[in-house]
């Protein structure tokens, strides 16, 4: 918090202020040497240096004053004594918890002086029982005649210790002495000090006691007085400073204050220093201010009046400036570090480093008492909501795949966060859908209105019964099932605008379905208290979303994507940095990098970033760098993030002049259309009784249109608007469609949470998105859209009652049932798609439910984990809409070659269209081909993390999905990765390769020869890699084979000495740290890093967890059963048993320099020794010996927590990563690169589904102009949404008889003939123009016409049936009706033609 960097000035006032109330509450020391810090933080007397006059000064800081006669010594305690005095030290002890947890216990000294010679002839006051007390002395005994010396506060008898720890606070003005202890003579509970004066006995404990003089509570008491007069005044002074700032900042003056962020290790706290008061104060990240997340409680205790304290004084410190900073280079910049990358800001300021670790302590238990203040919860549902498993952190079981799009940071962030949905139809709860999921703290819903039959059109979550009901009541507990970790609870606070003030509990309001007037005076209101707003409405086919969040919104993350980096190949001096090896540096103009490891040029490793102008795709330039000396050579330059800062108008300014974010730019002069139009709605709604223009009625469209045009007029420039446009959003305005609502659905959920997490860029400010071409081409009136009491009711509002029967009708087959088909079974549950009597919907999945899959594919519960997804999800929409009750075919099978027997011709052929809901490239290839061959129209779509896509596949309009591919997968050449790498990303690919090579490929093998006949003959001679198996084979069967648990820990410890030891000695003996290349260029410079040999350290948890994880997966490979519950202390001693043999180098070993070198260990014929081989051979078990032995390859698993895969493969990367010096990655980052992970969140795929339904009601519907079709391209962190018109397929032309130019769809046409012979075959195509020169069939060539005659006698009567099965020696299956044949051809011109395949139709 901004205490812990704090001017020191100010934190020693706040120390001042609250000593009174805590004079006996020890605080921390970090060490002794902050005895000067102590010093300087009180009064000179208690702990200054003495002034000893004529006396001998004694002790650390001469807390002694030895008398004359008297020596200072160092007792067998180690304290300091003055010999010949007499007296003792009193020992205390306080045992508290600091905010870490953590039980201390502290032991505090104090030296109490003997009783002195008394004198006589003294005055009144000083005499004690007929003897004087000299000067610092008192009566201890009147009766006795007994005098003490006066000494310090301090409570009697603790336990010693020999760490130094806090004293107590003082209760008077006299001596403490601070210095290490020895052993406790006792312990006794701990007392109150008494001071001086008061009246009691005073009780001896060991030698001495002490108390407080009426003086030193006088000063006291002043000090206290004066201490609160000072406060109010700089109370008095932060408001009034407050106050004109922001009076300067309303006319844009002033300067700019300045952010800070602090990251602990035990709790996050991000504070924010400047921006406006209006604006609530709020955090770098976007988060709401500092209002309580539930609403305040009216007990409370002084604390709050103590933060409030505490934040006037840190106004203070920062207005005054009560500590200046010492560098004034980087007065201006600093960097934060979150997650993966870090960020940069002008408007943040370097972190203040406290000059006293003393005063961090003794906040610390202050502050995280406030801290846990404003974070309490009120149940364990409420806990739960922290998103957080039992361990305290993110259960990354159920999020892990959104942790990927958005990172640890944001999750948490939003995980603090009260989030209000107003409005529950069917866009309301696609939204609270979408932010269940995603976790927030709480997720509170509001609509009292009762269910109507027509929400059953797209509100998912009511059924037929509930009609009638309040929907928030009968929605609440289905939202609530979604994620144990969102409490989700119905708002109780009665009308919105009743109470403004009970939305200070939300950090976001989300209004739908809510009248203008309500919105402008709930979203106005949010504005002026710091409240995040959205607004979103869909009417029909037309939509709309508005985002407010504040002055001084602070985006960390604009884009989401990773930052780029590389190696620097040269720095001129003129700024110009050029990438190694001309790699693209992927950087724009404006971004930002910073550098490390450049030699010579120093003082850029860990600089302020660096704008950078791009110069070229390999070179970009960092400005000035005169006075940093000469570039040497080496570095690495890094991307740095820019935080963004954005300032939102109020909903009742944009209205009158809107900012708008265009979603089509074929539809560029609509959004301002719509924006005065849906203001014509509601205007109208006003004036009706809140009801808005009936579906299709040519009078209320008209009266909008009037409403409209007189609203056109208002602003500072008429709008010009199409009625045509008009009335069509009037006969509308009461549609309710589903695939629109999960379009706005997903996209205000995805706004609610950038607010909240400050990662993305959000929508500034209106965004109006229509989809009026997916109007069916049938005759719509108000009769045929009139309401007919149907569940379809919304939808036949805008479509019609005979497009709705189209609809039920449709044959739609689904292929696979996760995060988009569980969202595109729920649009066709709501549109009714295949529920009319002739409709029917299959779905095939083959995978089962896991725990991950709950965070996004929001049909399955918990309880469905490890059930079929195909089945649940079927089940699920059932009963979400009842007339899908035997309509929904589930299957459980992949779609391919292997399982054509099943989704054979007729299949295919029955079907109307096909969706693909599928997560790799050849499935959906495969499915595009089926639906190329068979003239099926495909939708297709995907996603990853906020990017999605859809594509739209027309038979004889559009390409296929095949007609383009997808960027090839990156890879790493193999030189890099096995001697080379220089990026985190190579060691883990290497790290995966090793868990293959030590786990799967291995055991495969040896399974091979022990059942494969004659493995060691012809199968092994084929492989190409004859003595790298045989090797292996011996591994596993003779040398490294396992009988015990004990024997996997030594092999795995072997394979640690091996790998990263051996194999680093063995590469820097061919390739010395100072060997050069043949130019005379060190050979270690550029990408290739200079490893370092790793030595075992059992403390070190990456090394142990390596050695533990590969023992636990190599005896899984023999089937051997590890000891349950064994601990570290084990594996260690199994290990100190073990003798690890030294590292002695090979000189024939040979080493691949660079990739562009031929890799000199390739296996070449004839190179092996044939008596190397066969010794290998012959040492091997003979199969027939192992009869019944099989090993157990591991199947890698990457979300299963538990089975050690990931584990091995972080922390084998991690150990290479250490050889290199290279920065080391997380298990989260090393499982989402080993584990090829795609990121993924339910926004995106809400929202992609939803264009996807768009364009199946035109496929629905039968149009066939390309023109009326989209593929959308869309990127929610930007935001960025495109259209085009689909990519028409290919078309060719061919010259036939006369000279006839004939045109053929090389993609869609094919030519379909009867099981003729290939004679009657060859002339069909001769009277079509076409001279056949070849035909093949799959891998067989049936006809040439460069083939003799003699040659073609035999095949020319065959039929083309056949023909195949004599040619390929292979029947035709049973299931196939049809065989297809490539031909190749000319024309009448002689001209090669390319034409389509061939389909021959079988009699069957």
């Amino acid at each position: 918090m901004w205490f812990l960097r704090a001017p020191a000035a100010v934190l020693a006032l706040v120390a001042v202020a609250l000593l009174p109330s805590a004079s006996a509450k020890p605080y921390p020391v970090e060490a002794i040497h902050h005895i000067e810090e102590i010093r300087q933080l009180h009064n000179a007397s208690q702990v200054a240096k003495r002034d000893c006059g004529s006396g001998t000064a004694c002790g650390y800081y001469g807390q002694l004053c030895c008398a004359a006669g008297q020596q200072c010594i160092t007792d067998a305690n180690n304290q300091a004594q003055c010999t010949g005095g007499g007296g003792g030290w009193v020992y205390s002890t306080f045992i508290y918890t600091e905010t870490d947890l953590v039980t201390r216990t502290s032991v505090y000294s104090t030296f109490l002086g003997a009783t002195p010679q008394a004198t006589s002839g003294c005055t009144t006051a000083e005499l004690c029982g007929g003897v004087c007390c000299g000067s610092g002395f008192y009566c201890y005994d009147p009766t006795a005649g007994t005098c003490r010396q006066i000494g310090g506060g301090s409570s009697p008898g603790v336990i010693g210790t020999l760490n130094p720890s806090a004293p107590l606070r003082p209760t008077s003005s006299t001596l403490i002495v601070i210095t290490a202890t020895g052993s406790p003579t006792a312990t006794v509970p701990f007392e109150t000090p008494i001071a001086t004066g008061v009246n009691g006995t005073l009780v001896e404990s060991n030698q001495g006691g002490g108390g407080l003089s009426g003086g030193a509570i006088a000063g006291i008491v002043i000090g206290v007085i004066l201490g609160i007069i000072l406060l109010l005044l700089i109370c008095f002074y932060c408001c009034a400073k407050a106050a004109f700032d922001s009076i300067l900042a309303i006319f844009g003056l002033g300067k700019r204050r300045r952010r800070t962020h602090e990251e602990t290790t035990y709790i996050e706290e991000h504070h924010h220093s400047g921006g406006s008061a209006a604006a609530g104060g709020r955090r770098w990240y976007g988060q709401g201010s500092s209002r309580p997340s539930r609403p305040p409680k009216k007990e409370g205790g002084g604390m709050g009046g103590l933060l409030g304290l505490a934040a006037g004084l840190g106004g203070l410190a920062a207005l005054l400036g009560l500590k200046r900073r010492h560098d004034r280079k980087h007065d201006d910049k600093s960097t934060t570090g979150t997650d993966s990358s870090y960020y940069y800001s002008d408007y943040t300021t370097p972190p203040r480093t406290l000059p006293l670790p003393l005063l961090t302590k003794l906040f610390r238990t202050f502050l995280n008492t406030m801290e846990k203040d404003t974070m309490q919860v009120d149940s364990p549902a409420a806990a739960a909501a922290q998103l957080k498993n039992a361990d305290g952190e993110i259960d990354e079981s159920l999020y892990s795949r959104q942790l990927y799009v958005l990172g640890h940071e944001a999750m948490k962030r939003m995980g603090s966060s009260n989030v209000l949905v107003a409005g529950l139809r069917g866009l309301g709860v696609e939204i609270a859908k979408n932010i269940a999921l995603a976790g927030v703290r709480s997720l509170t819903l509001y609509d009292p209105k009762p269910a109507q039959l027509q929400d059953l059109s797209s509100q998912f979550f009511l059924h037929p019964d509930d009609v009638g009901k309040p929907r928030a009541a009968v929605t609440v507990p289905r939202v609530s099932e979604l994620n144990p970790y969102t409490p989700v609870e119905e708002y109780t606070g009665g009308d919105l605008t009743s109470d403004l003030s009970q939305l200070k509990q939300f950090q976001v309001v989300v209004l739908t379905d809510t009248p203008l007037k309500d919105q402008i005076k709930i979203a106005d209101y949010c504005h002026e208290n710091g409240i995040y707003v959205v607004i979103t409405d869909t009417y029909g086919l037309f939509g709309t979303i508005f985002t407010d969040f504040g002055k001084n919104f602070t985006i960390g993350d604009p884009t989401g994507e990773n930052v780029n980096s590389g190696i620097v190949a040269d720095i001129d001096s003129d700024g110009l940095v050029s990438a190694l090896d001309e790699t693209r540096h992927g950087l724009e103009d404006g971004d930002w990098v910073t550098f490390t490891e450049v030699k010579g040029m120093e003082e850029l490793n860990n600089c302020a970033p660096r704008k950078i102008e791009v110069k070229g795709p390999y070179t970009f330039s960092i400005g000035d760098v005169s006075g940093l000396g000469e570039y040497k050579g080496g570095g690495q330059y890094v991307q740095v993030k820019m935080p963004k800062i954005i300032d939102f108008e109020p909903f009742s300014k944009q209205l009158k002049k809107p900012e708008l974010l265009i979603s089509d730019f074929a539809k560029f002069d609509r959004p301002m259309q719509l924006h005065v139009g849906i203001q014509a709605l509601h205007a109208f709604a006003e004036s009706h009784n809140g009801e808005f223009p009936r579906p299709h009625n040519d009078a209320d469209a008209a009266e909008v249109l009037k409403l409209a045009q007189d609203l056109a007029g208002q602003g500072e420039e008429t709008v010009e608007l199409d009625e045509k446009l008009i009335k069509e959003l009037s006969y509308q305005a009461r549609g309710d469609l589903s695939p629109v609502a999960a379009f706005f659905g997903g996209m205000a959920a995805q706004e609610v949470l950038k607010s909240v997490s400050g990662k993305f860029h959000p929508i500034a400010q209106f965004l109006y998105f229509d989809s009026l071409e997916s109007l069916p081409s049938t005759t719509r009136s108000e009769e045929q859209c009139a309401p007919i009491g149907s569940r379809y009711d919304g939808q036949i509002a805008v479509l019609g009652k005979e497009y709705q029967e189209k609809l039920g009708n449709i044959k739609e087959f689904l292929v696979g049932a996760g995060a988009i088909g569980c969202e595109m079974l729920k649009n066709w549950a709501m549109m009714g798609l295949g529920a009319g009597p002739n409709g029917k919907i299959w779905v095939t999945d083959n995978d089962q439910i896991e725990k991950s899959n709950l965070n996004r594919q929001f049909l399955f519960r918990p309880s469905d984990v490890g059930k079929l997804k195909s089945d649940c999800a079927a089940k699920a929409v059932q009963a979400m809409n009842p007339d899908l009750k035997g309509k929904i075919v589930t299957m459980q099978d992949k779609v391919g070659p292997d399982t054509e027997h099943i989704f054979n011709e007729k299949f295919w052929e029955n079907l109307d269209a096909v969706t693909n809901a599928l997560d790799n490239v050849e499935a959906r290839t495969y499915v595009d081909r089926r639906c190329v061959f068979f003239r099926k129209p495909l939708l297709d779509s995907g996603t990853l993390g906020t990017k999605g896509n859809t594509q739209v596949i027309l038979p004889h309009i559009t390409e296929s999905y095949s007609s383009s591919q997808d960027p090839p997968e990156r890879s790493f050449p193999m030189c890099t990765l096995r001697s080379f790498p220089n990026r985190i990303e190579h060691t883990i690919a290497w790290a995966r390769e090793m868990f293959d090579s030590f786990f799967v490929k291995g055991p495969e093998i040896v399974n091979l020869y022990l059942t494969q006949p004659d493995y060691l003959g012809a199968s092994l001679k084929q492989s190409g890699n004859e003595k790298q198996t045989l090797e292996t084979l011996r591994d596993f069967l003779v040398t490294e084979k396992p009988l015990t648990f004990d024997d996997c820990i030594i092999w795995a410890r072997q394979q640690f000495e091996k790998n990263y030891n051996h194999a680093i000695q063995q590469l820097l003996y061919n390739f010395p740290k100072d060997s050069t290349t043949g130019s005379g260029q060190p050979f270690w410079s550029g990408p290739k890093r200079a490893p370092d040999a790793l030595k075992f350290d059992p403390s070190n948890p990456t090394h142990v967890t390596f050695v533990e994880a590969a023992a636990i997966l190599h005896a899984y490979n023999y089937g051997i059963n590890p000891p349950q519950n064994a601990k570290k202390e084990h594996y260690l001693e199994v290990l100190n048993d073990m003798i690890v043999p030294d590292f002695k180098p090979d000189p024939s070993v040979k080493i691949q320099a660079s990739d562009s070198d031929p890799d000199p260990n390739a296996q070449q014929t004839g190179m092996d020794d044939n008596d190397v081989l066969n010794q290998i051979i012959e040492s091997l078990p003979p199969p027939k010996s192992l009869a019944g032995f099989k090993l157990q390859p591991v199947e890698f698993e990457k979300d299963d927590d538990t089975n050690h895969h990931i584990d091995f493969i972080t922390a084998a990367s991690n150990l290479r990563a250490e050889n290199y010096k290279i920065e080391q990655a997380d298990r989260h980052k090393t499982k989402f690169i080993a584990g090829k992970i795609i990121p993924a969140i339910a926004t995106t795929t809400a929202l992609v589904t939803g264009l996807v339904n768009l364009e199946l009601y035109k496929i629905v519907d039968g149009k066939t102009d390309i023109e009326q079709y989209k593929n959308g391209f869309i990127n929610l962190a930007l935001p960025f949404f495109g259209f085009s018109e689909p990519i028409a397929s290919p078309k060719g032309k061919y010259t036939g008889h006369g000279g006839k130019e004939v045109e053929i769809d090389k993609l869609w046409d094919r030519f379909e003939v009867h099981d003729v012979t290939l004679q009657e075959f060859i002339g069909h195509f001769e009277e079509k123009g076409l001279n056949i020169q070849m035909v093949s069939s799959g891998v067989s060539l049936l006809y040439a016409s460069f083939y003799p005659p003699s040659k073609l006698k035999d095949r020319m009567p065959l039929s083309m049936s056949k023909l195949v099965e004599f040619i390929s020696r292979k029947p035709i299956p049973d299931h196939q009706n049809n065989v297809i044949f490539e031909v190749t051809a000319e024309d009448q011109t002689e001209e090669d033609v390319e034409i389509p395949y061939v389909m021959v139709k079988l009699q069957k």
